[in-house]
């Protein structure tokens, strides 16, 4: 889905990888997707991404996501109790 505004795009999209294929490579495939159909299309693309998963902040760090927020104490990790969710932000 997205959202348009003066010609801007607001992409979100979310995705996990399973715990067996963690470490191999797969991540970084889906992460730079763009939605289906709008690939050529500029914009922008939020993640919220939570503290404690490391994995997931070295990857879109990587890719060039910037923290531009966090919203506190809004996620409950089954392991971690109360993390925060960092919102990350891309121009596209």
């Amino acid at each position: 889905m997205y959202a348009t505004c003066g010609g801007a795009l607001i992409f979100n999209g979310s995705f996990m990888v399973a715990s067996h294929a963690r470490g191999r490579g797969v991540g970084p495939a889906p992460a730079r997707a763009r939605s289906p159909g709008h690939a050529d299309r500029r914009g922008v693309r939020f993640k919220a991404v939570v503290e404690c998963a490391h994995p997931a902040v070295t990857l879109w760090e990587s890719l060039g996501f910037e923290v531009v927020g966090t919203v506190l104490g809004s996620f409950h990790h089954p392991s971690e109790g109360c993390v925060w969710p960092h919102v990350r932000y891309q121009q596209l």
